[in-house]
Parts: C-alpha cells; sequence; structure tokens
C-alpha cells in the first residue's frame, strides 16, 4: 500500500506539477528537462524510503526488538519504485531526442535546399530570446541550430537548471527542516556548520536534529553514510574526526545504530561515556538479575519505553526526573540511589 501511494505521488509531481507548470511557462518538453526530473523525483523517493526505514527501526526497537522490522522492506520498494520511474523516464527522454534530432535535420535539410529569389530582398530581423516581436510580410527570421553537445544530451545539469525557474530542485534541502522548532541563534549556526561539514564528506542526515535532554543546547544528529566515504572504514570514527578537526564539540564517539549514526553534540564538551556505562550498568544489572528482569521486563513495570531504559542502562542520555523516578521505584530504591 505505501509502495503504491509513493508511486502515484511521484507520478503526480511529475504530469501535474513539472510538465504541467513547464508547459504555462511556454516551454516545449526536452529530453533535458525529463532526465532532470528523474534525477529529483528519484532522490526524493529516496528520502521518503530512508525516513519510513527509519521510523519502522525505531519502532522495532521500542517493541524489544520482537518480530521482524519493515526497514528492510521500505528500503527496497523505494528502490524499486525509484528504477521503475527512472527506465520510464529514460524511454521518454530517448524519444525526445529523436524526435529533436530529426526535427534538425529537416530543417537543415530545408535551409540547405535552393530558395525561390524573392523580388524585394528579406528584411531579416534579429531580438534577443524572450522577446515579443512582430514579423511583418517578407520579412524572413532564420535560427541557426547545430549539434547539441555531450553536456547537453548526456546529463540533467542543463534542466535541472531550467527546472530552478520553477522553483522545484533545490540542491541543498533545506535543514533543518521548516518544522524545526525555535533555538538559540548560535546553536543553530554550529548545528548548520556540522550538517555542512558532514554533508561535504559524504553522510546524509536522517530529519532535524533531536534534544532527548530538552534544554536546547545537547543535540543528537542522525546521518547515514554514503558510498562517497572510504569503503571499509569505521564511520562512526570518520564523523568524529571530522567534527573535532573542525572545532565542533562532540560529546562522545558517535554510536552506531544499524545504518544510521547518532552523534551528540554537547556544550559541555566531551563526556566519558563509557565510565557512566559502566558505573549504571554495574548498579541496576545485579538488581534485574535477583528479579529475573530483561531490560524490557524493567522497562514495563517502569511504565517507560524500551528505549528509555536501554539508553539510560548504556549510559547514553540523562534521563528527566520524572523518568529517573519511574525506573528506581521499580527497583525498589530511591532516585537518589540511581546513578546520574
Amino acid at each position: 500500500m505505501w509502495a503504491g501511494k509513493i508511486q502515484a505521488h511521484a507520478e503526480m509531481c511529475y504530469e501535474k506539477i513539472f510538465c504541467h507548470h513547464w508547459s504555462l511557462l511556454g516551454h516545449r518538453k526536452t529530453s533535458a528537462f525529463v532526465r532532470a526530473c528523474s534525477a529529483i523525483l528519484g532522490r526524493y523517493i529516496g528520502q521518503l524510503g530512508n525516513t519510513e526505514a527509519h521510523k519502522a527501526r525505531i519502532a522495532h526497537r521500542r517493541q524489544g526488538g520482537v518480530g521482524q522490522s519493515l526497514e528492510g522492506s521500505y528500503r527496497s520498494s523505494a528502490e524499486s519504485i525509484r528504477k521503475e520511474l527512472e527506465e520510464v523516464l529514460d524511454i521518454e527522454a530517448r524519444e525526445l531526442e529523436l524526435a529533436a534530432s530529426i526535427e534538425r535535420r529537416q530543417e537543415n535539410a530545408r535551409l540547405a535546399s535552393p530558395q525561390p529569389e524573392l523580388s524585394q530582398s528579406p528584411r531579416v530581423v534579429t531580438f534577443p530570446v524572450g522577446h515579443s516581436g512582430i514579423l511583418k510580410p517578407g520579412d524572413e527570421m532564420v535560427v541557426e541550430c547545430g549539434p547539441l553537445s555531450a553536456e547537453e544530451t548526456d546529463t540533467t545539469a542543463p534542466a535541472i537548471e531550467l527546472l530552478r525557474k520553477l522553483g522545484f530542485c533545490d540542491e541543498q534541502q533545506q535543514w533543518p527542516s521548516s518544522l524545526f522548532g525555535p533555538v538559540l541563534p548560535e546553536v543553530l549556526q554550529q548545528l548548520k556548520r556540522a550538517h555542512q561539514i558532514l554533508t561535504a564528506k559524504g553522510f546524509v542526515f536522517v530529519g532535524d536534529p533531536l534534544n532527548p535532554v530538552g534544554d536546547g543546547r545537547s543535540w543528537v544528529l542522525r546521518l547515514e553514510p554514503t558510498n562517497k566515504l572510504p569503503k571499509g572504514a569505521d564511520f562512526a570514527d570518520l564523523a568524529d574526526r571530522y567534527l573535532q578537526s573542525e572545532g565542533i564539540k562532540v560529546a562522545a564517539k558517535p554510536i552506531q545504530d544499524g545504518r544510521t549514526l547518532l552523534v551528540a553534540l554537547w556544550d559541555s564538551g566531551r563526556v566519558p561515556i563509557e565510565g557512566t556505562r559502566h558505573k549504571r550498568e554495574a548498579f541496576v544489572r545485579p538488581r534485574l538479575e535477583s528479579m529475573g528482569w530483561s531490560i524490557l521486563d524493567w522497562a514495563k513495570n517502569s511504565g517507560v519505553d524500551f528505549h528509555t531504559a536501554n539508553d539510560y542502562f548504556k549510559g547514553e542520555t540523562k534521563p528527566y526526573p520524572s523518568t529517573r523516578k519511574k525506573l528506581a521505584d521499580s527497583l525498589g530504591i530511591t532516585a537518589k540511589d540511581l546513578p546520574s
């Protein structure tokens, strides 16, 4: 069902938005235009697939990892839709290229054939492209068109530029999105700087920054590697080094969560999370074992999400006081006794 909706949405975007507005501007559909639309829609479908896959992965984790995650199916569906759309638009682009080639040959042949002499020399009228002019009887307008270069026929770059006139093609998608809440200007500047550094190196961002502590200054970025990064590299180490070398404060070495990389940017500077994790685990694990509980059992009996309890246990988050009390109450201790 999701795949069908995305495919229908992509087709609607192409026909009702791209092509419709292009024709309203008085332009002919060209192969370059079609290939540009294909590139834009392909990127858009990929982003939708990554977003749904991320949601599926989070939902699966919150259920304690029970059952099979739908993450892979969303990614494969998006890739299948993207390839099918690209094939259809590639055929259309080739047909337009062939029609344009035939038209150019016919025009060149017409211009090369002998023209009957006119009783009066025609007046040649020239005006810049886009100017609205009126030809009078006996006037002649000649447009010479040589063969298209490889750059005009083999890439989508020319039509990318054309689509900007429609306002549909922004190479840099706005980040954070318009739904991102207000933050201090200096914090937003640092977040955007981190985004610029990591995207330039080959990472892609998944959603807006997260503020798990709710203080407006402690942020978590979600990234995914691309094939632009070195093969076989430690992506967590790469992201850490890229940011540290540019003076961005990283709370701890980024954490790999499946394909997603979690990068914590904290004002307090680097935090020794390993020590925090060891302290919490040493305190909590014996109590869980004595009660015969797993972390999932602890979360259920505390009335909190599995992810909340698990992240506390691993030393990755600092829970709210109300959450600390719930976690402590289920263990039969006070919130003060629970390691911070």
